[in-house]
């Protein structure tokens, strides 16, 4: 499970005491961890080029498409008869031309995350101040703020955040998967969140505010 701005010392697991993070805490009683980890490229696609590959990417290599000499964590293990699958709302890793799922068996976006031109319908009633103060429509951040809250503009319920919609994707293919072959899997979960514009259900609003 790839998160793409948790931090490390805002979990259960890793000793945190005033966050819930039940769930998490409890697949890091079943796993490996690793406490002196770190990734040289920080941004969203730099880490994920390191992930992916193994390989360092600063000072060498920036915010760039995976390259067609590149081998891959997945297309190294589709070859020894894994299941393969990547399942992302992280929208930079599979903009065209990026090849951020190449490898993967099945790959599964879900779109509409920051300024993903999902929903195009610019009639729809945004309202920023939630989010910010006197915002100014030029900047290009409020103007990907504003084609977020398109894209989130039908959600009712928690069930509609992008990170739920992502676990629930991968819970279906785990499911799925489970019942033609128990070993040999690789998912790779991935979620933008928690990311700006912080957006959680309003449990969490009011918990954490």
């Amino acid at each position: 499970i790839c998160a793409d701005s948790l931090r490390f010392d805002y979990l259960g697991c890793n000793g945190n005491d005033w966050i819930e993070t039940p769930r998490i805490d409890a697949l890091g009683r079943e796993s490996l961890q690793f406490d002196n980890a770190y990734v040289e490229g920080m941004p969203t696609l730099p880490c994920r080029t390191a992930f992916f590959t193994g390989r360092f990417t600063f000072p060498f290599r920036g915010w760039e498409p995976i390259r067609p000499d590149d081998v891959l964590l997945s297309e190294l293990l589709w070859d020894q008869g894994y299941r393969t699958a990547l399942i992302t709302d992280t929208y930079h890793m599979l903009k065209p031309g990026m090849g951020y799922g190449r490898g993967f068996e099945h790959v599964q976006f879900i779109r509409g995350q920051e300024g993903d031109p999902f929903v195009l319908d610019d009639s729809l009633p945004i309202d920023l101040n939630r989010y910010e103060i006197d915002p100014d429509p030029s900047l290009k951040w409020t103007q990907h703020l504003i084609q977020y809250l398109r894209n989130r503009h039908h959600w009712t319920s928690e069930d509609d955040h992008f990170v739920a919609q992502v676990m629930k994707a991968s819970m279906r293919w785990l499911d799925t998967i489970l019942e033609q072959q128990r070993d040999k899997l690789f998912l790779w979960i991935d979620s933008f969140d928690p990311h700006e514009p912080w957006d959680p259900p309003e449990e969490y609003w009011r918990k954490y505010d």
